[in-house]
């Protein structure tokens, strides 16, 4: 399969001390303490962030936005009703996936189906948008580039088997000519993301 990922230097993560005094809903407050123009693109994807935290969650899915790495941890531990997790992440470069061909060479299906996918959001400190939903399956699969001395890549891949309640405009649909209810949908995990699954005990 062809494949392309930029590179990314994900933004720091907050205290939890200083996160849990932020309004995320206050947007101009938030330019104004970074200091970012209301009228720049960075406002804009900082709006866009805003509003996909606040749209409610589709039919059988749990969303939680949360900008320290104790809210992330947090969020997981109480959608899998555990204390018990671990994280996963791909394995990219610091350059990125560059475009090009790649070979499948492996494929390890994680144990558990119980996991909650965090996804960074532009914002000027890392803040992602965690959601678990049912009948999905999370997989490791290693990628090796079409040149012989390409170092294999180890990557995080989410399959959503039920469709049925996603909007008829998700941008998955429209790059795989698909539509709600249809065959399941694939992706990686980019750069930054995390997944969080139930550690399996003993």
């Amino acid at each position: 399969m062809t494949v392309a990922m930029p590179s990314s230097l994900p933004a720091p993560f907050l205290p939890s001390s200083v996160e849990e005094k932020i309004s995320f809903q206050d947007l101009n407050s938030m330019l104004d303490k970074f200091n970012i123009s209301k009228t720049s693109h960075e406002a804009a994807e900082m709006k866009n962030t805003i509003l996909n935290c606040a749209d409610p969650p589709i039919q059988g899915e749990n969303k939680h936005c949360a900008a320290s790495l104790e809210a992330v941890v947090e969020t997981a531990m109480k959608m899998l009703q555990t204390r018990h997790v671990s994280v996963v992440a791909s394995a990219l470069p610091s350059v990125g996936l560059l475009h090009q061909d790649y070979m499948v060479r492996a494929r390890h299906q994680l144990g558990s189906s119980r996991f909650v996918a965090c996804h960074i959001k532009p914002f000027p400190f890392a803040l992602y948008l965690c959601h678990s939903t049912s009948h999905s399956q999370a997989y490791v699969v290693q990628l090796q580039g079409s040149s012989r001395d390409d170092t294999k890549i180890d990557m995080v891949a989410m399959c959503h088997r039920d469709t049925r309640n996603w909007s008829p405009s998700h941008p998955a649909f429209k790059a795989l000519g698909e539509h709600p209810g249809g065959s399941a949908i694939c992706h990686f995990q980019p750069y930054a993301d995390l997944l969080l699954i139930e550690k399996m005990m003993g």
